[in-house]
């Protein structure tokens, strides 16, 4: 982590999904900001939940819907099942999603250095990315900006599950917010030894 700034926004991304593919269909979206306060201490910045309209997918032969996945969920507790409600008030379509995740990361972009993390090095982002593209978004960030949670969670000592709320599991704004609180702890250590660079840079 040598080369990481002080000024890095730090972007963690959550999927629930109908699939384990990397063109999994997507049923909700949590994303996490974190960044340094004047202290110089990494906190939670800002976060969005996005669900999806599940009947979009009806007629989108982009996502994979594995029948295994489906049957995974219908086994999970109620709270988690609200993952799959489907279309209702508040549901976006994958057009109106995307655009929604380009609009949050875009800025954060523009202003700064990013890094975006999921929680393992290839699925939540790798999926994301596949969305992203099937909602005519591109993506807003390089292949060099993505990170692996659950590499600096182990190097650091992070259990990050001790941030979720009870009942909290599988529910994509829960996740990416207590993975972020475990970001923060974890780069907090690592700050501490003065591994991250205190230079901005643009």
């Amino acid at each position: 982590m040598n080369n990481e700034r002080i000024n890095t926004s730090h972007i963690v991304i959550d999927l629930e999904t109908l699939s384990t593919k990397h063109n999994a269909a997507v049923a909700s979206i949590g994303i996490a900001v974190v960044g340094a306060d004047l202290k110089g201490e990494f906190i939670l910045m800002d976060s969005r939940y996005i669900k999806v309209d599940l009947s979009d997918y009806d007629e989108t032969t982009g996502f994979d819907i594995s029948a295994g996945t489906f049957q995974w969920w219908l086994g999970q507790s109620d709270e988690a099942r609200a993952e799959l409600s489907g279309a209702q008030d508040g549901c976006l379509d994958t057009f109106a999603a995307a655009d929604e995740v380009f609009d949050l990361i875009a800025p954060l972009r523009d202003q700064g250095p990013i890094r975006v993390w999921g929680n393992g090095a290839t699925f939540d982002v790798t999926i994301m990315e596949h969305f992203l593209k099937e909602g005519c978004v591109d993506v807003p960030w390089k292949y060099t900006d993505v990170r692996c949670l659950r590499t600096i969670f182990d190097h650091e000592g992070i259990d990050w599950k001790a941030h979720l709320p009870t009942n909290g599991a599988h529910n994509a704004s829960h996740d990416a917010m207590a993975e972020a609180l475990g970001l923060c702890d974890a780069l907090n250590v690592a700050n501490s030894r003065g591994v991250i660079s205190q230079t901005k840079i643009a």
